[in-house]
């Protein structure tokens, strides 16, 4: 749906819409605890709606620029990242299977780039 919404909209302004709607309806159902928030807590709780804001961005410029398949491909490398950052800097075990997960998941990148 996002790709199709995107042709019509900025990635922005669709984010913007989306976490309006989000906002609106959260806001009605949650108003009566808002008294009880802590103002610290408000600001963290900002902080990370901002951050998750900008991810989603970032994701609809890649859906509208290089396409749902390779974003979801390139997303999908980042858990396999991880996991490689953690076998190198905190030294732990390699496993057969993740590592095989990481080079399908790169091949796959690679033949979608060669289709497109």
């Amino acid at each position: 749906i996002a790709k199709y919404l995107l042709t019509a909209f900025h990635p922005i302004t669709l984010n913007v819409i989306r976490y309006g709607i989000v906002a609106v309806v959260l806001g009605v159902v949650y108003h009566r605890f808002a008294e009880r928030l802590h103002h610290r807590g408000l600001w963290l709780f900002l902080l990370a709606n901002f951050f998750g804001a900008v991810s989603w961005i970032f994701i609809f410029f890649s859906y509208r620029n290089l396409g749902v398949v390779s974003t979801t491909l390139i997303l999908t490398l980042h858990p396999l990242l991880v996991y490689l950052s953690a076998v190198l800097f905190l030294k732990e075990r390699l496993h057969w299977k993740k590592t095989l997960a990481f080079v399908i998941v790169l091949i796959s990148i690679a033949a979608a780039q060669l289709v497109v």
